[in-house]
C-alpha cells in the first residue's frame, strides 16, 4: 500500500526517510483512494473567487455565441419553410390548360402542333398571384434594348399611327423580304418601349418572323393629331394597319398577336372582318373580354385608392371630416391643397372621344 510519509518538520514521499533530528517521529497515514500523489492543499480563498468569475464569464460568452447563433438558425428556418410552403402551393396550382375550341379538323390540327398546350403548366413558386406575377416581371425583368426604326402612318380622318419596325445596321442580319410578318398589339398604354413587347420581338426574329409593333394613337410618343383616341370598340386603326402592311409585304404571311387591350382590339377587329382579312393566324393573350366587368373592377379599385389618397394625404382627412374646412379665401392656400381635391377621369375622356 503506498502512503505519504510525514515527519513533524517535513513531508515526504514513501521511500528512504530520514527524519530533521534524531527525536523525530515518523508517521505513516494510509490514504483511501491510493492517489498517485500526495493531496493538495487546500485552495485559498481568493484563488476560489476568481475561479468562479472565470466560469462565470464562460457561461455568459456561452450565452452570447447562442444568442447570436439562435438569429441565423431562425432566419434560415424562416427562408426554408417559406420555399417550401411557396413549392407545395405552385406544385397545387399547377395543371394543364383547359381548351375550349370548336372540334374541326383544322383546330385539331393547329393544336396537335402545339405540344405545350397539352402538357401541365408548372406555375412558378413565389409567383402564383397574377398581381405578384406581373409586378415582379416588370420590375425585375430588363428589356433588351431593341433597335426601332419609326413609321407613321396617317389615318384617313387625319390622326396619325406610329408602326415599329426591328431595324439593324448591318444588313446582312435583315431577313428575307417573303418572310413571315407578326404584328403585335401592345396593352392599355403600351407600346413598343415595353419590355414584353421586345422580347416578343426577338423571339419572332429568331422564328424567323419580321415582327412590326402597332401603337396606338398616343402611345410610345406616337402623337395625337385628331380628337379621336384608341379605345376597345375603335378598330378604325386596326383595320388600316393592317392593309398597310399587307401591302407592303404583298408576299409574306401576315400573322397578329395582342395583349390586354390590345388583344381584345385585335379579335373585336377579326370579328368585324370575318373572312376579309389578310391575317393568317392570330393569338389573344389575357383578353378582357367582357369589357363591363372589367371597367366595373377599375373603378373599384380607382374609388378605393382615391378614397385612401383623401385619407392619407387630405389635411383635414386625418380629422374624419367629410367636407373641406373653410380655406378662409387664401388662393394660396386653395392652390397647395387644388392637387388633393381633383380626381383624374381619363376613362369618361376616352369614351367621349371615342363616340
Amino acid at each position: 500500500m503506498r502512503a505519504c510519509t510525514t515527519t513533524i518538520c517535513s513531508r515526504f514521499r514513501t521511500g528512504a526517510v530520514r527524519p530533521c533530528f534524531p527525536s523525530a517521529a515518523v508517521v505513516r497515514r494510509p490514504l483511501v483512494h491510493q492517489p498517485s500523489v500526495c493531496p493538495r492543499p487546500p485552495i485559498p480563498s481568493h484563488v476560489g473567487c476568481l475561479d468562479h468569475t472565470s466560469r462565470g464569464l464562460n457561461t455568459r460568452r456561452m450565452v452570447v455565441v447562442e444568442a447570436a447563433l439562435a438569429g441565423p438558425a431562425l432566419a434560415v428556418g424562416a427562408v426554408g419553410l417559406a420555399a417550401l410552403l411557396a413549392w407545395l402551393d405552385a406544385v397545387n396550382k399547377s395543371q394543364k390548360p383547359q381548351l375550349i375550341y370548336s372540334a374541326t379538323s383544322f383546330n385539331t390540327t393547329v393544336l396537335s402542333r402545339c405540344p405545350t398546350l397539352h402538357s401541365v403548366y408548372q406555375c412558378t413558386p413565389f409567383l402564383t398571384n397574377g398581381h405578384v406575377e406581373t409586378i415582379v416581371v416588370a420590375k425585375a425583368r430588363k428589356a433588351p434594348g431593341v433597335d426601332y426604326r419609326r413609321e407613321i402612318l396617317i389615318a384617313q380622318d387625319g390622326g396619325a399611327v406610329a408602326i415599329d419596325w426591328e431595324h439593324h445596321d448591318d444588313a446582312g442580319k435583315d431577313l428575307p423580304l417573303d418572310a413571315p410578318v407578326l404584328i403585335l398589339f401592345p396593352g392599355l398604354t403600351g407600346g413598343s418601349g415595353d419590355s414584353y413587347v421586345q422580347h416578343a420581338v426577338l423571339q419572332a426574329r429568331h422564328a424567323g418572323i419580321r415582327a412590326a409593333v402597332f401603337n396606338s394613337r398616343g402611345t410610345a410618343e406616337s402623337p395625337v393629331l385628331t380628337p379621336q383616341f384608341y379605345s376597345a370598340s375603335f378598330t378604325g386603326d386596326a383595320r388600316e394597319v393592317v392593309d398597310h402592311v399587307a401591302k407592303r409585304f404583298s408576299n409574306s404571311t401576315l400573322f397578329a398577336a395582342g395583349w390586354s387591350l390590345g388583344a381584345n382590339i385585335l379579335v373585336n377587329y377579326l370579328g368585324e372582318q370575318g373572312a376579309d382579312t389578310p391575317i393568317e393566324a392570330a393569338v389573344s393573350m389575357c383578353n378582357p373580354f367582357d369589357l363591363t366587368i372589367s371597367n366595373k373592377q377599375i373603378n373599384e379599385v380607382r374609388q378605393q385608392s382615391s378614397r385612401l389618397h383623401a385619407r392619407t394625404s387630405s389635411p383635414w382627412g386625418w380629422a374624419g371630416l367629410g367636407v373641406a374646412p373653410d380655406l378662409g379665401g387664401s388662393l394660396h392656400t386653395l392652390l397647395r391643397c387644388l392637387p388633393m381635391l381633383v380626381i383624374h377621369n381619363t376613362c369618361s375622356v376616352v369614351d367621349s372621344h371615342s363616340s
